[in-house]
């Protein structure tokens, strides 16, 4: 791993994203594209403001694989907090990730959130064909935008801000899988529009969780 942390009672791994037909270097961890990460471009598309570009696709693999790695790589608070996570993955824009003043912002962001130690080494990734992309069906100018959980939180702050600004707007959005419900937007009282984004990691295999295990 390229940055070595000080406290070196912090648990290491590195998670390489590869093609259904790759393979990965000898003590990484696996995350197959389209396996245990499955991103449905036009679904991402029909979600964006602005026309479908490369850096789009690129941020939602990045997103994706930075949560399959938090995940796969559990924490022991008994050792330390703080993890150090290594990702190599493809990218269709490797130059523009790789750039020093890029690397140096994504990695102090990840470090900062999660209190771990991250690095990263973008590599060429074959650019996919353009998706069909269609506009978000959005009749209300500058809404108020709510991570939306369907939980209590989330409706507490959406019951807040509607006390507070009843003349607005409200977009909610809800990552994540959602119970008897597809990709799909429905508006809300005629006045919010709640749309639905789909995300989902898949199980990884007892052969990666034993490797890992093994590094404790």
């Amino acid at each position: 791993m390229k940055k070595q942390s000080q406290n070196h009672q912090l648990k290491a791994a590195r998670i390489e994203a590869v093609v259904e037909s790759q393979s990965a270097k000898r003590g990484s961890l696996t995350c197959v594209l389209n396996h245990d990460l499955r991103i449905e471009p036009e679904i991402v598309c029909s979600l964006c403001f602005q026309p479908w570009q490369r850096i789009i696709a690129d941020l939602t693999h990045l997103v994706g694989v930075i949560a399959f790695a938090d995940r796969i790589v559990t924490r022991t608070p008994s050792q330390a907090w703080g993890r150090e996570i290594e990702i190599s993955m493809p990218m269709i824009e490797p130059d523009r990730w790789n750039e020093p003043r890029v690397l140096k912002s994504l990695i102090r962001a990840l470090d900062l959130v999660t209190g771990d130690c991250w690095d990263f080494e973008f590599h060429g990734y074959p650019p996919t064909q353009e998706p069909h992309q269609d506009p978000i069906p959005f009749k209300f100018p500058r809404p108020i935008v709510i991570p939306y959980s369907n939980g209590l939180d989330s409706y507490a702050v959406r019951a807040t801000l509607e006390k507070k600004n009843p003349e607005d707007h409200f977009m909610l959005v809800t990552v994540g899988r959602v119970k008897h419900c597809h990709h799909q937007n429905n508006e809300l009282a005629g006045s919010h529009l709640h749309i639905y984004v789909p995300f989902e990691l898949s199980d990884n295999d007892q052969r990666q969780l034993d490797l890992l295990a093994g590094d404790d």
